[in-house]
Order: structure tokens, then sequence, then C-alpha cells
């Protein structure tokens, strides 16, 4: 078998996504060649000049030397990004002379990794167990996979590393990684420090709101009710007032989407969007829905809303989930309701529901995402007080280019935002939907095209008129129904209650091994040790396998868990069993003694989900239910 057909069966079994690469069509733009040692080598074509990928010498003694020229600190740093392994021979060094025990691979030329598979063996450097991935493509799509990634991965920090030949045809490619691995991880950590604010929020919502998830109407009613249509998505930004009056002409041309609080500027002006898309579950958005005509516009709902938004709102409901959410699936059926990516934005939500509708065209207006001028909302958005806005504005010490050529403040956490809602745009455009900008003054928005209101209105007044009104696909169910739903709804809740039950006497076990394996761990004997080490295993995967932990356990203690996952690589491969038994104790009695911990909560929240279901029983007429638990 020759090398190519032997990389292919490689690549196959172990880096399925790269075959399509490796198999593509693309014309070549580099020439094949061969150093004085008959090396495999190539020259490049990096803007008009021909640069050699290796020396013309030797290849391996020239990535030898350049792993060796590495710093300290950037060999022995736990975690690794190399930019560009070349033909593998950088790649192969940089593992032979590491100590990182974790790398990442980004090669930014799609040529060279065909001519790697085409001339020498992939397998000798990426099947090293310290590979962790490997990205390729120059598109800046695959930069964000790249930090998106590894960020999930990095608690703190993380190495850089590029051969000369790179930083000489991308002398900016490391900078700007390293930029955005900053901003993810930061991310990553304000991501991780809001769910373990609100998980326990989180939950009581979507529990809360499981009665309504079954019996109101599923977005899935709007699968393709838009198709081919220009998606107006709506934000609460100040350059909304600039595009106010164009909204109000083109109700029957452009289907208008109010993102989450941008329905009290839009009802403050007057102008009726055809939804409204809401996802948050604080207080502040219930005061949003409280401040408005809730029988207007009809509602497209993700599951952990404020519960009492679904409760009190009077106009047609359209039940959503986001990725996030294993529970409403779980219960309702996993093909009923549309799942949505989640992001740090509602605006980023009404964008999908605008591609799940068919749009060929989404437009943003008021989503400044900074504070231009200092200004925070558009005016008739009133849910927050003044205090709060005024902190945020004094806060607002980063800066972000803005449509204009200038930059605008802007909050760390709006950065994010901003960055998330880059990262959708173009996961969008992969999908065939253009996406234009037109939030006057307002930041720039990676992917996104800017072009004024104004500029875009005579090519829709010329569109046919067409029928946006969504309340058209909304069913009414009888008494009989939803009392019907309600039982269905507190079986399952009972039944996932018992379940966690279970569970516990489970971790009360493992947390008995654990002690055991902690007073053993050093002096006890290897017999027993081992046998400890095999139950532990055991029962984890036992634990991991059910059903509640999927559903409460690893959403809420996603920080305890990726903590955990970080070191799950050194106890896999610590052949020591005294040393595996204490990193166990370390870290995984870490996380078993945050479930024990959380496992009250969650009989607490299951149990006022039980009552409030019969509350809502009771309020239809049903007094014959009881409780079994």
């Amino acid at each position: 078998m020759d090398v190519f057909n032997k990389n292919l069966k490689f690549l196959e079994q172990n880096y399925p996504q790269l075959l399509p690469v490796i198999q593509g069509n693309d014309i070549s733009s580099c020439t094949q060649v061969f150093t004085k040692k008959q090396e495999p080598n190539i020259i490049l074509n990096a803007n008009g000049t021909e640069v050699y990928l290796h020396s013309k010498y030797n290849a391996e003694e020239e990535a030898r030397k350049w792993a060796l020229s590495l710093g300290e600190q950037d060999i022995q740093s736990e975690h690794l990004l190399i930019v560009g392994c070349g033909l593998g021979f950088y790649l192969e060094q940089l593992l032979d002379h590491s100590k990182s025990s974790s790398i990442y691979v980004y090669e930014p030329n799609i040529q060279v990794l065909k001519e790697w598979a085409q001339s020498r063996d992939m397998s000798k450097a990426l099947s090293h167990p310290r590979v962790r991935l490997f990205v390729v493509g120059e598109d800046e799509f695959f930069q964000t996979v790249v930090v998106h990634s590894v960020s999930s991965y990095v608690s703190n920090t993380i190495g850089f590393v590029s051969p000369p030949v790179y930083k000489r045809i991308y002398p900016n490619l490391v900078d700007d990684l390293q930029q955005k691995m900053k901003d993810a991880l930061h991310a990553h950590r304000t991501n991780q420090a809001t769910l373990s604010t609100f998980n326990k929020e989180w939950l009581e919502n979507v529990l809360y709101n499981l009665p309504y998830a079954s019996q109101v109407d599923s977005a899935a009613k709007l699968k393709d009710r838009a198709k081919g249509a220009t998606a107006i998505v709506v934000g609460s930004g100040p350059s909304l007032k600039y595009d106010i009056d164009y909204l109000k002409s083109v109700e029957s041309k452009c289907l208008i989407i109010a993102a989450g609080s941008s329905i009290q500027a839009l009802e403050h002006h007057g102008i009726t969007p055809h939804i409204v898309v809401s996802m948050d579950g604080g207080l502040p958005n219930y005061k949003v829905f409280q401040n408005i005509d809730t029988g207007r516009v009809p509602l497209v709902y993700c599951s952990q809303i404020n519960y009492q938004i679904v409760e009190n709102y009077k106009a047609p409901l359209f039940c959503s989930v986001l990725d996030t959410d294993e529970v409403t699936p779980y219960v309702v059926g996993q093909e009923s309701l549309p799942k949505f990516q989640s992001t740090t934005s509602v605006t980023g939500t009404a964008m999908q529901l605008a591609v799940y509708m068919g749009a060929s065209e989404i437009v943003l207006t008021g989503q400044d995402l900074s504070y231009p001028g200092h200004q925070y909302y558009s005016s008739g958005v009133n849910h927050i007080s003044s205090n709060i806005i005024e902190r945020e504005l004094d806060g607002a010490k980063e800066l972000v280019p803005n449509v204009d050529g200038g930059e605008n403040p802007t909050t760390l956490k709006m950065k994010i935002t901003l960055n998330d809602l880059g990262l959708l745009v173009q996961l969008i455009h992969l999908q065939g939907v253009r996406v234009i900008n037109a939030s006057k003054h307002g930041a720039v928005i990676q992917g996104t095209e800017w072009r004024a209101m104004k500029e875009l209105l005579p090519q829709w007044l010329k569109k046919e008129d067409q029928d946006f009104r969504i309340e058209r696909f909304a069913s009414s169910s009888s008494s009989e129904e939803k009392l019907e739903h309600l039982s269905k709804v507190k079986t399952d809740i009972q039944s996932l209650y018992v379940k966690t039950k279970e569970q516990n006497k489970r971790i009360n076990r493992m947390a008995d091994l654990i002690k055991q394996l902690a007073d053993k761990s050093e002096s006890g004997n290897i017999n027993t040790l081992s046998k400890r080490l095999n139950e532990v295993d055991k029962l984890w995967t036992t634990i991991t396998r059910q059903d509640v932990f999927k559903l409460f356990y690893s959403f809420l203690l996603k920080h305890h868990i990726d903590v955990y996952m970080r070191h799950v690589t050194t106890i896999v491969e610590t052949q020591n069993q005294r040393q595996k038994a204490a990193l166990i104790v370390e870290h995984l009695g870490k996380l078993v003694k945050a479930m024990n911990d959380l496992t009250p909560e969650i009989y607490e929240i299951l149990n006022k989900s039980m009552d409030r279901v019969d509350l809502l029983k009771d309020r239809l007429g049903d007094v014959s239910y009881e409780r079994t638990i």
C-alpha cells in the first residue's frame, strides 16, 4: 500500500473530518520538490513570492533546531498550540522535544496538508496521544474553531509556537490567534461563572415551564414559513432610532423579529413585529414583558425563559429549546421541538429562528453591541434601572471598531457577545444565508456586510406582499387535553425524582470508595488498592450513564466536570496505582462532593415542580390527583 492510501486509511479511522479536505479537487498553488537529503518539500506561492516550506538541504534537521530553539516556557507549557506543522517535520520534532501534555495543531494551508498526505506517513505524528486537536484551513472561521475548541480544554494559559516560515507567510496570524484565545478564555470563564450563578434558576424555569412545553405549539410549526424572505432582527440598541420609520413601511415585505427587550422599543414607536423571541430566565426579562401588551405579538420562547412570562402571556406561544437543555426534549420528545445553539444574546436565537423559517437574508438593526456615544438603549426600553445602566457605561473601558471606521466603548461582557455573534454569522453563512448589519454607528460584526437601511429599502418595497402572521399556525387545546398533558408531565417529574434518589445512592457509594482510596493510596495493600480502583471505574461509568446525570448534574456542575475532565488523560495514562489513586481522590473526589452537595437542591426543585403541576391541575378543575412520592 502506497503512503497516500495508507494515510487515507489512517485519517478515515482517526480524523474522518479531514478526508474531504485531502480528497478535494481545488487547484494546487505549490510545487513539489525534494531537499538535498531527498526529503519531500514544497515551494509555496506567498503573495507572488516563492517560499520553500522547509530547508532546501535537510528538513528534519531544520525542524529539530527550531524545536530546540524554543523558549523553555513554551516547551514546558502544559498546553501548546503549534501554528503550522509543515509536512509533519515541525510537529514531529515538537513532540520529541516539548514536555507539553496537550498539543493542539492548526495548519492554515490546505495544500500543505494535502502534500503531507501524498508524501509522508501522517500517523507518526497524528496518532501521538498528546495531539488533542488538528484543524486545517486559512479561513477565519477555522481560526475561531481552533480557539473555541482549545479554550474548553485550557484552564489558564497556553503556549504558542510557529516555525519561522509560517511567520513570514502569515505575519499577523499568531498575534491574532493569541488575542482571540485571550477573548475565548475570558468568555469561557465568564460563561462558567454565569452558569454557576444561575444554574438553579435555569433548572427551575425549565421544570416549571414543562407543563406549557407539552401544551403550547412547537416552534417546529414555523419551519420554512418565511421561505426566501428577508428577516429583520431588531435589537434594543440606540441606533434603532435611525431605522424605526423604515420598519413601519416593510411589515408586508419583510419578516420582522423583535429580539428580547426590543419589543418595548417597537411598541413605544407603534410598530408591531411579526414575532418576539425570548430566552432569558432572569427577573429583568420578566419586567420586559410586564411593560408591554402581551396580547399583540406571538412569542417564540426557549424553555429556560422566566416561567412567569409563559404563565402570563396572552398571544400565541411557540416553544423551542436551546442545546443546553436536555430535560425538556427528554420529557416532550427529542423531535418535538426545534433545538437552537446556545448563544450569549437573544439576537443569536432570533437569527437562528430566521434561518429555521427559511429566510435567505438576515438584516440586523439596533444591534450596536457596544455603547456608541455612551448610549445604552433605544427609547422605550425601560426594564433596567438607571443606576445599573450608569454602572455598565462607567465600566465600558474596552474599545471595538465601529461601522463608521472609528471605535465604540464597550465592556468585556459585551465584547464576548459581539465575538459570539460573529461566530454565529459565519455558521449561518455556511447555510447559504446572507447577513447584513444595518445598525448605524454600531460595532463591526465579523462576517457581516454593513449597509444603511435607507439603501436597502427600495429593493424591499419592490417585493410582493407576504403574510407573515405566524398566529395563523397556532392551535388550542381543550381542558381535557390540558389535564392529560399535565398528568403525563407530573408522572415524568415523579420518575425523575425516583431516578435522582437512586442516583444519590450511587453517589454516596462513590464517596465511600474514594474515602477508602484516600486511606489506602499511600501504604495500603496494592491488590486491595487495584480492586478499589476497578470498583471506582465501574461505578463512575454507571453513574455517568444515568439519565439524571445528563439531565441535571452534567449541566448544573459543568464547571466542576470541565475541571475534572482536564485531568482525566493524566489519570488514565498514569501506570503507578498509588499515584492514580491519589489523582482520583483529589480530582474525582471534588466532583463527587459537588454532586452530593447539589442533590438536595435537585430534590427541592423537583418537589416544587410537582406542586406547581398540582396547582395547574387544580385550576383546571381536576381535584383527583394524589402525590405518590
